[in-house]
């Protein structure tokens, strides 16, 4: 009899951590969170949320204070709906961003983000 609830209890707890896993999946990480995650994250998809910096020699997306950076780079998809210039003036208005993607290796061997996403988010004034 005693098995039973102890079952019963182990089953509850299961669901119970499987949904809070699921739930915080969605939670957009630091740039920090997702450097030193890499690779346990692999090429799943992300939510990354940090401040966006567009330039002529790359893009990067960094914690508040330069704590962390990670190289971002374009997925093909995301080329063909957004423009560079749509870009600038995004970021011109707010470079704190949201970014879904995907983690990847630039040649180098360093971590990157693969941007398939990215939304603005308006800074607190």
């Amino acid at each position: 009899m005693g098995f039973r609830p102890a079952l019963i209890v182990l089953s509850v707890l299961a669901t119970l951590c499987s949904s809070s896993i699921a739930q915080n999946q969605h939670a957009p990480l630091t740039v920090a969170e997702a450097k030193d995650n890499a690779a346990r994250l692999g090429s799943s998809q992300i939510f990354v949320r940090g401040h966006f910096w567009l330039g002529k020699e790359g893009s990067m997306i960094y914690d508040s204070g330069y704590k962390a950076i990670l190289g971002l780079q374009y997925s093909a998809a995301f080329n063909a709906k957004h423009s560079f210039h749509e870009l600038l003036v995004k970021a011109r208005e707010s470079d704190l961003v949201t970014i879904t993607g995907r983690l990847g290796l630039d040649p180098k061997r360093r971590s990157v983000l693969i941007a398939d996403e990215i939304q603005f988010v308006q800074n607190p004034k």
